[in-house]
């Protein structure tokens, strides 16, 4: 039978992050999946072989295919990074796996996550947050319908009875690269276009209040079973949570790589965030260099 898994996508610098939710699953849910997958582009070794000692690992090096990023926005090239459509290999994982569980790393698990189980007769699984379509993109697409609430969130649950999952993720590439400059929440949004494309309408069964919730909602935070900081600040660059901070500790404790930003962000000035930026790019192909 084939295998369950988690799958993460991140760039170099995020292992900390990554650590901090596995950390989290190993406490509360540690028979949810068999393995964990990541894609990442330049994850170095010794923070490889940390991950793996926390979760058995698989980690897949992401080449993002589209080679011409000039009609992408700078909020795509520089905020998101391209990782971000690694998101898209999920579906192409279903070919090896009965059942991938897609999770953002800026995430507090909080409890046990046995309704992560279930198998929806759809074949996916998403959380009920939901934004209308538009909201995803710099400008209406067309012949898509744009007022069509998509959902939205930090985790979807995709099992191999999805239709055209084989498909799916070709499509997405094609289309970013066919209208890569209307995006603005990018892999969201081709991914809320492929679901209207291919007929696909998840069971959204999970309570984003629950499952999908900001720490800084006073209503439903301190019962959640997810903490999703989405936009800004994150866990690491000022919204304090002291299960953070303790999951941090403890990814230092093993030798991890620090977070950068963490450590020195606030202090720069304009013209040290530039240089902050081109020392990132540095530090990048300098990992890059030592996977190969």
């Amino acid at each position: 039978m084939k295998k369950k898994a988690i799958c993460f996508t991140s760039s170099f610098d995020r292992a900390y992050a990554i650590a901090s939710v596995m950390l989290d699953i190993k406490r509360y849910c540690p028979d949810l999946v068999d393995e964990v997958i990541i894609l990442h582009n330049g994850i170095n070794i010794k923070d490889q072989a940390i991950l793996n000692q926390i979760l058995p690992t698989k980690f897949i090096e992401y080449k993002f295919p589209i080679k011409d990023l000039s009609r992408f926005s700078s909020t795509i090239t520089s905020y998101f990074t391209t990782v971000v459509f690694a998101k898209f290999e999920s579906f192409r994982l279903l070919k090896d796996y009965r059942c991938v569980i897609v999770l953002d790393y800026d995430i507090l698990i909080r409890d046990e996550l046995s309704e992560l189980k279930k198998v929806p007769l759809t074949g996916m699984m998403t959380t009920n947050r939901t934004a209308k379509r538009k909201s995803f993109f710099n400008q209406p697409v067309p012949n898509y319908d744009m007022e069509q609430e998509s959902c939205i969130g930090s985790i979807w649950v995709l099992w191999d009875h999805l239709p055209s999952y084989e498909k799916i993720c070709e499509w997405c590439y094609k289309k970013t690269e066919e209208i890569a400059e209307y995006l603005y929440l990018p892999e969201t949004g081709i991914i809320s276009l492929a679901l209207e494309q291919f007929k696909i309408k998840p069971d959204q069964s999970l309570d984003s209040n629950l499952y999908d919730c900001h720490p800084n909602n006073l209503e439903y935070s301190q019962i959640a079973k997810i903490l999703h900081c989405y936009g800004q600040p994150k866990f690491w660059n000022g919204l304090y949570c002291e299960q953070w901070e303790e999951n941090y500790k403890t990814w230092i404790n093993l030798g991890g790589t620090p977070c950068f930003e963490r450590t020195y962000q606030y202090k720069l000035t304009e013209l040290s965030k530039k240089i902050y930026r081109k020392f990132k790019s540095f530090l990048s192909k300098e990992s890059k260099s030592n996977v190969n």
